[in-house]
């Protein structure tokens, strides 16, 4: 037996590959250093299925996503122990055009998996890493609807064995950025504790991350200018702008006018010192405060971080009304009633706002007690004067629209438009 030999096929699967939509599929089933014996095999790591390149070389884990994979692997010498490489999935799993490798259907999954799983049985090994979302979802970790990102780094035991979960390396080949680079380091950190374990060591907390900061203990609150808290004003909304990575503060000051107010993306959560103090209920003065840029706070420990799934504006408007001494007096909403006419001519039809066929020939409003039409002049019939109700008249739409937009800008000093 050599390297990624082929010791299931159709003929002699431990599946049904009869009625499987991969049964013209090409397959790649395993690679191990324990050709003479599968019972030596000591770690068996189970992928998700073959791509290109495995297929073409008959060898798991080995095109751009199996070499993230083989470097840890090499580097904590867990290529020197009794290993064997294989997939959930065997067969090639390929999109329409034949040009990417898709992931395999939950039927595909549910039927291939006993392969994999009688492989685990002939083996007998010490441990099974799983990787990705399509081995843990095939040994049934996924009972909840957190995803992988939620439940890595643990272990689980499956039918008597160990089972490691981690992710698969293909996630930080497509994934470049700052979560996708921190999930990269915690894989490594995962790969080394792989090893630490099989070498009869403790595995440790480990974290390189260095998006995450400890900022202190207690309780932590949002605080902007202290002027914002007085009856001077009065919180309208608090938004998160996603350009920007900012916190917008929307007020009404005493006059009624808006006032802008900007803070950072800093997101603030507590985290448990460790497991066995990452209880439902901790008193705050146990907990750490924890610091990342919103973008990021999937970072954060789920197993041990407490108000690390609420909103980044409820944070500070919680914070906001607690700090808050009192609001400005109300005033008067300034409401705007308008009334917008289509002219269809013989058509008559409902017209659909989206093909936007037919041109708009009648804005009515009624804004600070003043009433204006604005009317576009398509000649057919005479425009009759009505009293209290001031009439612009246009011949171009476009134009009409813009006097119209202009008018009501002109009225709303703080208006922003967008």
């Amino acid at each position: 037996m050599t390297r990624g030999v082929r010791l299931i096929s159709v003929k002699n699967s431990f599946a049904n590959c009869s009625v499987c939509e991969l049964l013209q599929s090409p397959s790649c089933i395993l690679e191990t250093n324990c050709e003479d014996d599968l019972s030596k095999v000591d770690i068996i790591f189970i992928a998700e299925n073959p791509g290109k390149e495995e297929i073409e070389k008959g060898t798991p884990l080995i095109g751009p996503a199996g070499q993230i994979f083989r470097k840890p692997f090499k580097q904590y010498g867990l290529d020197k122990m009794n290993y064997l490489i294989t997939n959930t999935v065997l067969c090639q799993t390929v999109s329409a055009d034949g040009k990417k490798t898709e992931n395999p259907t939950d039927s595909v999954i549910e039927r291939c998996k006993i392969n994999c799983m009688s492989i685990i049985k002939m083996c007998n090994p010490k441990l099974v890493v799983l990787m990705g979302a399509t081995a843990m979802k095939a040994f049934g970790i996924r009972k909840t609807k957190d995803g992988i990102t939620k439940k890595k780094g643990k272990m689980y035991e499956w039918d008597g064995f160990k089972c490691f979960l981690t992710l698969h390396p293909s996630f930080f080949q497509h994934n470049q950025t700052d979560v996708g680079k921190q999930y990269h380091d915690e894989f490594l950190n995962e790969m080394l504790n792989i090893s630490r374990h099989m070498n009869g060591e403790d595995m440790i907390e480990l974290s390189s991350d260095k998006n995450v900061e400890m900022i202190g203990k207690g309780i932590f609150r949002y605080k902007i200018p202290e002027h914002f808290y007085t009856d001077q004003y009065r919180l309208i909304d608090i938004q998160y702008l996603q350009k920007t990575n900012e916190i917008l503060y929307i007020f009404r000051d005493k006059d009624n006018k808006k006032v802008f107010h900007k803070e950072n993306d800093d997101y603030v959560a507590y985290e448990a010192e460790n497991r066995d103090v990452a209880k439902k209920i901790v008193p705050y003065e146990e907990l750490k405060q924890v610091k990342v840029k919103f973008k990021n706070k999937l970072l954060l420990k789920e197993d041990l971080t407490y108000e690390g799934d609420m909103k980044l504006t409820v944070k500070h408007a919680l914070d906001y009304y607690f700090y808050n001494k009192g609001d400005c007096k109300r005033t008067s909403m300034n409401i705007m009633y308008a009334d917008i006419e289509i002219d269809t001519g013989n058509d008559r039809v409902f017209p659909s706002p989206v093909a936007a066929k037919y041109p708009i020939n009648l804005i009515s409003t009624r804004y600070n007690g003043k009433n204006i039409t604005y009317i576009l002049d398509n000649k057919t019939e005479p425009i009759t004067p009505i009293e209290d109700i001031e009439f612009k008249i246009f011949t171009n739409e476009k134009i009409m629209l813009q006097q119209f937009i202009s008018d009501f800008k002109a009225s709303q000093p703080d208006y922003i438009a967008g």
